[in-house]
């Protein structure tokens, strides 16, 4: 079971390591 919890908080660090991107991509743009 933890090793689930473990796939799903990586999971959600790569989107919010997405986000910030796409916010800095914008921001050049």
């Amino acid at each position: 079971m933890s090793e689930v919890m473990d796939r799903l908080d990586n999971l959600e660090n790569r989107v919010d390591l997405l986000e910030i991107i796409a916010k800095k991509a914008m921001s050049v743009v």
